[in-house]
């Protein structure tokens, strides 16, 4: 499996004297070859399971998460990821529905992170989740809610009472 990384999230990939890199391998029992030239990386295992695992997790720091919320995945099997399109037309755009992501000192994000129980991150033109399959769906409906310029308090309350029937179940 190969993995393209940007450049400026090598250096996150491979942490402070290759800490990083060695819980990949050793979590999530694969071999990461990483090209520092090109930012490509490849995940190698024994186990398509495993390679598959450690590929998600090498995604994920590529899109904006830490490495230990990227980890999270390799030590519960139930999480996943999710990269979602910001659809924006042009740069202007971008950053408009990006700020309405992030919300006033990343109000909203947290809001979203709390409320959906995923970790969120706004990344390039990219929104990342890391969370359970069902939770994935809440923020993934909250987002669309916001991508489509729905006002903040009506995202907010739709995420309470998902919140509260989640929490039923």
């Amino acid at each position: 499996m190969f993995v393209k990384v940007g450049q400026e999230r090598l250096a996150v990939l491979i942490g402070r004297q290759g800490e990083t890199r060695q819980a990949i391998e050793g979590l999530g029992r694969a071999t990461l070859e990483i090209d520092t030239e090109n930012g490509s990386v490849e995940v190698r295992s024994g186990d398509s399971l495993a390679e598959l695992r450690a590929g998600e997790v090498v995604k994920a720091i590529a899109r904006g998460f830490s490495p230990e919320r990227a980890l999270t995945m390799l030590r519960n099997e139930d999480l996943l990821l999710e990269v979602i399109e910001i659809p924006a037309r042009n740069p202007n755009d971008l950053r408009r529905v990006t700020s309405r992501l992030i919300g006033s000192g990343g109000r909203t994000r947290a809001i979203l992170e709390e409320l959906s129980e995923t970790s969120v991150s706004v990344y390039g033109k990219t929104v990342s989740l890391i969370g359970l399959p069902e939770h994935l769906g809440v923020a993934r409906e909250a987002l669309e809610m916001l991508f489509d310029g729905s006002p903040h308090p009506v995202v907010y309350a739709f995420l309470e009472r998902k919140h509260k029937e989640l929490r039923q179940r």
